[in-house]
């Protein structure tokens, strides 16, 4: 009969999508990811086979949680990023585009038109996700991943990006 639009609670939403065995899989952990994933391993959890990225929107926020992700993931793992738009101040899509893209295969990363729209000063900006293929992340693109990012270190300007974005939202 064609797409339908649900309101649905994420448990809902999995309940009527997801097998019994996959959701018995899925454990969502929300935290600063600052002070939990450097714990991640330690604390006995497994090595991550699916990363969902949704925190902060800036740059130096994408960069930090893909980094933080990389380094406990499983060989194979797929990485999910929520706010994949351009809408300014946003720098999920310029990460993706820019810095993870360009160091897996073509085909690796897939923009998805979710069909949101976020409102903005300028009118609708079209809000999107991104996913990266696991099958491309191989032990060898991934490490290959983290010492780019690492090396990298975040730009000064796109950690003050952050913080402003901090406090403006903390201001409402």
């Amino acid at each position: 009969t064609g797409p339908r639009l649900m309101r649905l609670s994420r448990d809902a939403g999995w309940a009527a999508h997801l097998a019994p065995a996959l959701r018995g899989r899925i454990r969502c952990v929300t935290g600063d990811s600052r002070r939990l994933m450097p714990r991640w391993l330690r604390d006995g959890r497994p090595r991550v086979e699916c990363a969902f990225i949704d925190a902060g929107h800036d740059g130096w926020s994408v960069r930090h949680d893909c980094l933080a992700a990389l380094r406990v993931a499983a060989d194979g793992c797929s990485l999910i990023f929520d706010d994949y738009t351009d809408r300014p101040g946003y720098g999920v899509k310029r990460f993706v585009d820019e810095v993870v893209a360009p160091r897996l295969p073509a085909g690796a990363v897939e923009a998805l038109d979710t069909g949101a729209w976020d409102v903005t000063e300028g009118g609708r900006t079209a809000h999107g996700m991104a996913i990266v293929d696991g099958a491309h992340l191989t032990a060898q693109r991934r490490q290959a991943l983290i010492a780019a990012l690492a090396a990298g270190g975040f730009a000064r300007r796109d950690a003050l990006r952050a913080a402003g974005q901090r406090v403006r939202h903390a201001l409402g």
